[in-house]
């Protein structure tokens, strides 16, 4: 899936990666410019709801 069939979709709740569910240790990486996921827009997203969450 190429990066702009994300931009073109609205986000919903229920397609959110509900990473304050997940109880293991996690490493996120993402690129600065991903041609295939909006990672960039994402990661920074999930690390703040991990830290709202604790």
């Amino acid at each position: 899936m190429l990066r702009g069939c994300y931009d073109e979709n609205v986000q919903t709740g229920k397609a959110r990666i509900k990473v304050e569910n997940m109880h293991v240790d996690i490493l996120m990486q993402c690129p600065g410019c991903d041609d295939c996921r909006p990672s960039d827009e994402a990661v920074p997203r999930m690390k703040k709801k991990l830290e709202e969450c604790g």
